[in-house]
């Protein structure tokens, strides 16, 4: 909530609106430097403070119209956590105004991407500014597997695994500050699917009149990708690809493509083999692609600045 814009203040008013404790003074409540000063505490840089000067000369007037700090605190684990949802339906924001969030993650919170969204999504204003302070862990999901081509009436090429899903998705702010002591990882993508085999081992023989005839051979399907990292659980490990395998049951697998092994946190899915069959009518389909890894932090549009401050572990891109 916004001093007002007009009139006289206390000093009162001001530690209500911008924090601290007794016994307090009008030097106590400079403006941070810039963006990347944000913490939780002071008084943040940005639009509606600009007003109030870093150092010198500071004076009620200053503080006309400035905004504090929205603290939001996650104390138990979720999935798909929205900040501008949480803030708008817990009547801390009216969705246009400029506003400066300190979202804090605690130690031993998991925030997971478990639908195809990230784990946490930040869509503030242009004029915003974000700090984020993170002690737990921050995980996107990971991409679904490949299917592993079959062959019948052909050899099918395998299909792609599919991308894995940012940890942190960030939309329409000026500034953001990220100081991470836990681990902000984008999920795995997932391992493409293997080749199948049609025909293996057909060879030149003669057909009852004794012409020429190709015959023979067997039928491989293609393996299945293995799933990216976080794909079936917040703490999923990422999978190998299954090998191929024989047509008919009791066979033992061979020539057909296997599946490419899903990819770790932030790590795209390996792409599955294509088929290796030999022999006069043999064919083989290609294997599916790996799945693209998510990112650890996605700038989804309008992010103007971002500072990494602590780094803890971060798997996965960040812009």
């Amino acid at each position: 909530m916004a001093m007002q814009g007009s009139g006289s203040i206390s000093l009162a008013q001001i530690q209500t609106e911008h924090g601290g404790s007794n016994p307090i003074s009008l030097n106590e409540y400079y403006k941070d430097a810039g963006y990347a000063n944000f913490d939780g505490t002071g008084v943040p840089a940005f639009s509606p403070n600009n007003n109030i000067p870093t150092s010198g000369n500071i004076q009620f007037s200053d503080f006309l119209g400035s905004k504090g700090i929205i603290t939001r605190t996650i104390t138990s684990s979720t999935t798909n956590y929205n900040l501008r949802n949480d803030l708008v339906n817990s009547g801390l924001w009216n969705g246009s105004e400029a506003i400066a969030v300190h979202l804090v993650i605690s130690s031993g919170i998991y925030v997971y991407g478990s639908a195809n969204v990230a784990a946490i999504t930040a869509l503030l204003t242009t004029s915003s500014i974000l700090s984020i302070h993170n002690s737990g862990t921050i995980r996107g999901k990971g991409g679904n597997r490949g299917a592993g081509g079959l062959v019948n009436p052909s050899p099918n090429n395998g299909s792609a695994g599919s991308t894995g899903y940012e940890a942190i998705a960030l939309q329409n702010i000026a500034g953001v500050v990220i100081r991470n002591y836990g681990n902000i990882q984008g999920g795995g993508g997932g391992g493409g699917g293997g080749g199948g085999a049609r025909l293996h081992g057909s060879y030149n023989g003669t057909d009852s009149e004794g012409e020429p005839e190709c015959v023979g051979g067997d039928n491989y399907h293609g393996g299945l990708g293995g799933y990216g990292a976080s794909y079936l659980s917040q703490t999923s490990a990422a999978a190998a690809g299954a090998p191929n395998y024989y047509q008919f049951v009791g066979g033992s697998n061979g020539p057909g493509g296997d599946g490419g092994a899903g990819g770790g946190y932030g790590a795209a899915g390996a792409a599955g083999q294509a088929g290796g069959a030999t022999g006069c009518a043999a064919s083989n389909g290609s294997g599916g692609a790996g799945g693209a890894a998510g990112k650890a932090i996605r700038h989804v549009g309008g992010v103007a600045a971002q500072t990494i401050a602590v780094t803890g572990t971060i798997n996965g891109a960040t812009a």
